[in-house]
């Protein structure tokens, strides 16, 4: 599980932050639990 301040790369190649990880609690009788991770996409630092 990332930490929340953890940067990762999309699919499509895109760098996000993790800024927000709910996890939630397994139905009855299951043992997957839905996640839902908030990313927002990292800006890059342009050159001056």
């Amino acid at each position: 599980m990332p930490k929340p301040w953890a940067s990762f790369n999309l699919e499509t190649g895109e760098r996000v932050t993790a800024e927000r990880i709910d996890v939630g609690t397994p139905a009855h009788g299951k043992f997957v639990a839905p996640v839902s991770i908030w990313v927002t996409p990292k800006t890059p630092k342009s050159a001056s």
